[in-house]
């Protein structure tokens, strides 16, 4: 890919600070732990980077990836419901 159609380190660093509370959020609630968050936003970052012209709302793209990317793991063990 020309260099002229892929992102800017400070292209990726506007979009990580602009979403990154948000993307944050949404895998704590998956209970998806940091490690394994900060690999699922590199990939998706560097999916996002090969096809950067072609991505209208790149900021929809990422958290849709992301999100999709999420709903895909299995959910950690949790407490066991209540039984009333």
């Amino acid at each position: 890919m020309p260099y002229s159609q892929r992102p800017t380190p400070e292209d990726l660093n506007r979009l990580m600070e602009k979403l990154g509370p948000e993307i944050a959020q949404g895998f704590r609630a998956q209970g998806i732990s940091e490690a394994e968050a900060a690999t699922r936003v590199e990939e998706a970052l560097v999916e996002l980077a090969h096809r950067w012209n072609r991505v209208g709302d790149r900021e929809r793209w990422l958290l849709n990836r992301l999100s999709e990317e999420a709903s895909k793991s299995p959910k950690p063990p949790g407490k066991e419901p209540e039984h009333e």
